[in-house]
């Protein structure tokens, strides 16, 4: 991931069929990617076979990309401005200018608004198990390993549902809770991956339910994305916490680099309820234990 531009490059969002396993990617071969990212004042429209943004109010999905700037002027070709599209400049992830190809006026009239504003992948907001990279991978087996860290709020985490394979043990979940917040990872997942994640999830069994929700990226930037809540009949509790969900959690957070203050209060509240695991003589357990266990950092 680059983090700097360099002077002969332009930086460019892409957000359809330019995206990385995208028929178009190909064009992008002489730049660079710099990885995913949102970008602020538009929405996506779903043409078909292809999408389109207009500046709108919301936030769109896509990529950053730093390309020669004389792709550009074949890119425009592609895009076939100013007939269809049109270049607009936007604020670069380092804060100078960026490009983007905004529908020309007109030209998405009609066509659906395209709801979570992710072309191809759809983005899906972790907080518990699924924020260790290994896990998610297991699940989702083409997840390109990338997340960035939101906060989404108005929601508490708490440790208040049973584990769907061991029901006797807590398994997390969101409370409804305007004074609240919780930190975790937007991760972009194919629709077949989804899919899977529900089944592992209890969906169909009637465990979470997979609901849309507002996350904070950045200072102001506000995006819908899919997150799972527990149903209310499968809320308890008081229920301990076992020592490989706690330590996933924790491991997840600290891998992702949740910001601190969060992954201490995590480690506090699988501690608490950890404790509750003891045997009544099965002597003393380390309570640094989940305080000591980390990762490497994942890729994003």
């Amino acid at each position: 991931m680059a983090s700097t531009p360099d002077s002969s490059c332009d930086w460019l969002f892409v957000y359809g069929l330019l995206k990385r396993g995208q028929p178009a990617a190909p064009l992008l071969c002489q730049g660079h990617r710099w990885g995913r990212g949102c970008l602020s004042g538009f929405a996506l429209h779903d043409l078909g076979t292809y999408p389109m943004a207009v500046p709108a109010v919301g936030s769109i999905h896509g990529e950053w990309w730093l390309v020669p700037q004389a792709l550009l002027q074949a890119l425009d070709a592609y895009e076939d401005v100013p007939d269809e599209y049109r270049r607009q400049a936007v604020t670069a992830p380092a804060g100078g200018r960026g490009w983007i190809y905004v529908g020309a006026p007109g030209r998405a009239a009609g066509s659906p608004r395209i709801a979570l504003a992710d072309w191809g992948t759809q983005p899906l907001f972790s907080y518990g198990t699924n924020l260790l990279p290994e896990r998610l991978f297991s699940r989702c087996p083409g997840w390109d390993r990338e997340g960035w860290v939101a906060e989404l709020p108005g929601w508490r985490w708490a440790l208040c549902k049973r584990r769907l394979t061991r029901p006797a043990s807590a398994a997390a979940g969101l409370i409804p809770d305007p004074s609240a917040s919780c930190w975790g990872v937007v991760s972009h997942l194919s629709p077949c991956d989804l899919a899977r994640l529900d089944d592992v999830e209890g969906v169909r069994l009637g465990h979470y339910r997979r609901a849309v929700v507002s996350v904070r990226h950045g200072t102001d930037q506000s995006l819908p994305v899919f997150t799972y809540l527990p149903l209310p009949h499968r809320l308890v509790h008081g229920l301990p916490v076992a020592d490989d969900y706690a330590a996933a959690v924790v491991a997840g957070a600290r891998q992702m680099s949740l910001p601190s203050p969060w992954t201490a209060w995590l480690v506090d509240q699988c501690q608490s309820l950890s404790d509750r695991c003891r045997a009544p003589a099965g002597g003393h357990r380390d309570r640094g234990r989940l305080a000591r266990s980390n990762g490497r950092r994942s890729r994003s």
